[in-house]
C-alpha cells in the first residue's frame, strides 16, 4: 500500500505541476496530432476550484481533463488532455523559488484517508518547485508560462504505463507560496480508472 501511494503522490505532484506550469520539454504541443492517442471518454466526476484568496497572484479560471476518469497503464490511452486558462497578476524571475504544499486525500468507505500521513509530510512539500522539476529533467520557460497576464493552454501530458491497477477517487489541494506569502490555491477532485466510494 505504501509503495502504491508513494508512486501516486509523485504522479499527482508532477501532473498537477504540469497543469499549472506547462513544460514545453515534457508536454506535447497542440500542433502534434495527439488527439489520436487520447480518449474523449467522460464518465468520471472531475472538478476544480480556485481556493485562493481575493488577492491571489495565481487565479485558475478554467480546467478540464480527458479522459475522465484518468486511465493509467493502458497502451490505447497514452496522453491526458488538459485544457486550462489562468491569470497571473505579477511577473516572476527565472530563479524565483515557489513553495508548494500538497494535501492528498483518498476516498474510502465512510470518509477519506490522508495520504500525506502515510507517505510522510516531506513528500507533500516542495521548497523550490522549479528546482524540483529541473531534477526530473523538466525546464519551465518562466517568461512564457509565468509572465504577468492571462494564459490559455491545451496540453497533452504523457501517461506512463504502471505495473499495477490503480483505482480510486482523490481530492488534491495545492497551496503555492513564496517566502511564506500565499500566491494561490487549487483544489482538484478526480478519479483514476474508476470512481470509488462516491457519496
Amino acid at each position: 500500500m505504501v509503495f502504491i501511494v508513494n508512486i501516486l503522490s509523485v504522479y499527482l505532484a508532477i501532473s498537477t505541476t504540469f497543469i499549472l506550469f506547462t513544460s514545453a520539454q515534457s508536454v506535447v504541443d497542440t500542433d502534434y496530432d495527439a488527439l489520436h492517442y487520447s480518449s474523449t471518454n467522460v464518465t468520471g466526476s472531475f472538478s476544480f476550484n480556485d481556493c485562493g484568496e481575493s488577492d491571489s497572484v495565481f487565479r485558475i479560471q478554467h480546467l478540464s481533463i480527458l479522459p475522465d476518469p484518468v486511465i493509467l497503464g493502458r497502451r490505447s490511452i497514452t496522453f491526458l488532455r488538459v485544457n486550462t486558462s489562468y491569470e497571473i497578476t505579477e511577473h516572476f524571475r527565472s530563479k524565483t523559488k515557489f513553495e508548494v504544499d500538497l494535501r492528498l486525500r483518498l476516498k474510502i468507505p465512510g470518509g477519506h484517508k490522508e495520504v500525506c500521513e502515510i507517505i510522510g509530510e516531506p513528500a507533500c512539500h516542495f521548497n523550490d518547485l522549479l528546482g524540483e522539476l529541473e531534477t526530473h529533467g523538466i525546464h519551465v520557460d518562466v517568461n512564457k508560462y509565468l509572465s504577468k497576464g492571462e494564459h490559455e493552454h491545451l496540453i497533452f501530458i504523457p501517461l506512463e504505463p504502471i505495473p499495477f491497477i490503480l483505482k480510486g477517487t482523490f481530492d488534491v489541494t495545492v497551496y503555492i507560496k513564496q517566502q511564506g506569502r500565499k500566491l494561490g490555491c487549487l483544489y482538484l477532485h478526480f478519479c483514476i480508472t474508476e470512481c470509488l466510494f462516491q457519496s
